[in-house]
């Protein structure tokens, strides 16, 4: 929370992608069961555990997908989640990017955002954060296919950065296919 997703996000949605916002589709059914956020995380995890989310996203996900061929959803967080995606989506150029950020600026960022207090900010940006933990930084970086520190880059180039990088690294994958099956 905080790292700059949704700054990519828009990068992407300007270039005509559809834009999936896993955290606001949570937060609709938090209200819809007129809870808060962070309780109603809290009992879906107990509930329903991480592979039960990522069945619920994957649903949501589907309807949207298969509207239109680009798709950049934000807060892909789980290896259920994503596991789940790659399986669904076989043949697509699934492309997971992380972001990270020194906390402090997050919290900056959620407070400025989300126009509550930097108590608030902080209380949200943990939550995350132990969520981040329960997958492990190692489970993070073996799902990831590239990893932005988004501390230092300016908002208005982030989104240039990421798809640059993205492009290079799918051209690649398409490169190496190519090479393999002798289609060059």
């Amino acid at each position: 929370m905080g790292s700059g997703k949704s700054t990519i996000a828009q990068h992407f949605r300007e270039q005509g992608f559809t834009h999936i916002r896993l955290g606001e589709f949570f937060k609709s059914q938090a209200r819809d069961q007129q809870m808060e956020f962070v309780p109603y995380m809290e009992q879906l995890e107990r509930t329903v555990g991480e592979e039960g989310k990522a069945r619920i996203l994957m649903e949501h996900v589907s309807k949207l997908a298969s509207k239109s061929s680009g798709v950049i959803i934000e807060s892909a967080y789980s290896k259920p989640f994503i596991d789940s995606l790659r399986k669904s989506f076989v043949g697509s150029n699934i492309f997971v990017v992380t972001t990270t950020s020194q906390k402090k600026i997050r919290v900056q960022r959620v407070t400025a955002r989300n126009n509550v207090s930097r108590k608030e900010a902080f209380r949200l940006v943990s939550f995350w954060d132990a969520k981040r933990r329960q997958l492990g930084i190692d489970d993070v970086r073996k799902l990831s296919d590239l990893i932005v520190s988004n501390s230092r880059i300016q908002k208005n180039t982030v989104g240039r950065v990421v798809e640059s990088q993205v492009r290079a690294r799918l051209h690649d994958r398409l490169f190496s296919v190519l090479r393999r099956t002798g289609k060059r």
